[in-house]
Formats: structure tokens, sequence, C-alpha cells
């Protein structure tokens, strides 16, 4: 961020500033950071994407807080060509690199069913045509398989042996498509992760939505249950909930199948190939600490990995 424009932004807006964080201004210590949190606000880059996202989302927020359960999401408090101050939701926590993979997760059942209740409301109160008619990259299929394909060809990934894990992936992912490709798309947040939720009773906050777009039912779901995967039981947990719910559905269950094992797999490439490693040295201090963090996370998503492609080898067979 810029320094200068940035004071000037809080300045105008009277944004409040919590005592760390004035300090972290004041000596110009922002400088390259993307995201001040204030009292009561967020403050971060400002793009056209995100501030029509929190447009649609203050348009229909009357139909979103009267849903049930209730959807309840932050609103740009001030803006500029430069800057967005988004409202805080205080409930909402920042999560460090472990919790982001559900080390420590303890959702009860009940409170996944209001999430899985609260992302249909949302799909089915605010229409798709708010954003659009392009496809997820990550459900287009010649996208989804180039990209996959990219990271096969690195070393580490070769070295783990998930080039076979590859193969797979791709064989259900082309028997899948002509089912899947006829299931209509909907509004989706599309980074339901931890970090980015909270659930009470009969209340879902969610917050970030710069990646809001289309996605099929099953994507938030699949990712979120990706996101546990240093806790096991919660993934099953997630899942339980989703063939209970769906179990009429073939189309829904491939696509969250799919969503997990495909997103397992990016997950675990990006591991392998040190996109995490600078957050997991900000919470580490220990090398030693640190490299047995990154094996633990490998482990967990390649289990993670091996137990959805079984799931949606089983769906595909249904077909």
């Amino acid at each position: 961020m810029e320094a200068d424009q940035f004071s000037k932004f809080i300045n105008e807006n009277n944004i409040a500033l919590d005592p760390l964080t004035q300090e972290f201004v004041d000596t110009g210590l922002k400088q390259g950071s993307q995201v001040v949190i204030g009292e009561e606000v967020v403050v971060k880059p400002s793009t056209l994407n995100e501030v029509a996202t929190y447009g649609i989302l203050e348009k229909y927020q009357d139909q979103l807080l009267s849903s049930l359960p209730s959807i309840i999401t932050p609103l740009i408090v001030a803006s500029n060509s430069e800057f967005m101050a988004i409202g805080r939701l205080p409930e909402i926590k920042p999560t460090s690199v472990d919790e982001h993979f559900g080390w420590g997760a303890d959702f009860t059942q009940e409170q996944i069913e209001t999430l899985v209740s609260g992302l249909q409301q949302l799909r089915e109160i605010i229409p798709v045509s708010e954003v659009g008619n392009q496809d997820d990259p990550e459900e287009n299929l010649e996208g989804i398989l180039a990209f996959l394909s990219n990271r096969n060809d690195k070393s580490e990934v070769i070295e783990a042996g998930l080039e076979h894990q590859y193969d797979a992936l791709q064989e259900l992912y082309l028997q899948s498509q002509s089912v899947i490709c006829t299931s209509p798309a909907y509004f989706s947040h599309k980074d339901v992760v931890r970090g980015n939720l909270a659930i009470g009773r009969n209340s879902m906050s969610l917050i970030d939505w710069e990646t809001c777009g289309r996605a099929r039912v099953g994507y938030d779901e699949g990712r979120f249950t990706v996101q546990l995967c240093m806790e096991p039981t919660q993934q099953e947990l997630v899942s339980r909930v989703m063939e209970e719910r769906y179990e009429d559905s073939t189309e829904t269950l491939l696509s969250y199948w799919r969503t997990v094992a495909s997103r397992s797999y990016k997950e675990l490439t990006f591991a392998l190939t040190g996109k995490y490693d600078e957050r997991i040295a900000r919470k580490f201090i220990e090398e030693s600490v640190q490299a047995s963090f990154k094996d633990d996370l490998t482990a967990s998503l390649k289990n993670s990995l091996g137990w959805s492609l079984g799931k949606f080898k089983s769906k595909v067979n249904q077909i």
C-alpha cells in the first residue's frame, strides 16, 4: 500500500485503528501490506470486482438477513479508486496456516447443517445473472486438467508419486463431465474456508467475497471439506451431511466429490512446491518444527486426496 495515500484515506473517512495498527501505520511499516485491520473496519486495496460484489450483497441484504439460517455479510463503508474499508464482523477471527487447514476445528453436525443450508439459501436468493455467465475455471474441464497437468510436471510432485493420482483424477473428470455439465451454476462464495466464516445458531457469517462467482452446488462445500484436512473426522462429518442432504442428486454429489479430490490435489502440489512456506515460517520458529508441520500438512492432504478419489470413483460408477 502507498503510505501517504493510505493515511489520507484513513483520515478523510475518520477510520479508527486499534493501537497496534495505528503504530504500524504511523511508522510507515504498512508499505507492502495488503490488509490493515481497524477497530470496526478492514482496509484493503480496492478492486472493481470486489466493489461490485459488495454492491450485490447490499442489494439483497434484507433477504439474506431474513433467511433461515440468516446470512450475515459485511458492507463497504468507504471506498475510492485505491482503497476500500469494509465493516468488520468481530465473530470471525484470522487463522494461522494450521488452522486454515482445519487444525483444532470442532464443528458440530448442527453447525455443518447450518452451513450447508446457508450456502443453499445464498444460491436461491441471489440470481446467478448478477455475476455474468462465465463458468468457474475449476469446473471447466479443459482449464482444470491443464492446470493440474502443469502442476504434475513439478519435480516435488513426481518425487511424491502423485502422477498416478493425477491419472486417476483425470480419468474420473472425463467420465463425469457429461453429467456435471448439465447441472446449473449458481451465485457462490467460492472461498468458504475456516478463516472466512462463523456459524451461529440459525446464522452464518461470511467475509472475503473477492473471488465470488458462478459454481455448481457442491463446490463451496467441497472446498470447505478440503480445508479441514488436518482433522479427518471433521471432513467425514461434512461429507456425511452432504451425502444425506443430496442423496437423490447424483450431479451434486459428483460435483462435491470431484471438488474435494481436485482441490486436495491442487493444495497438495502447492504445499509440496513451497506456497505455504512463508506462512508456516511466520507461525513456527524452529526450522525442525516448520519441516514437521509441512510434512504433517502434506500427509493430511495426501490422505484427503486418496479418500476423496475413492468416493469420487464410487459416484462415477453409479452414472
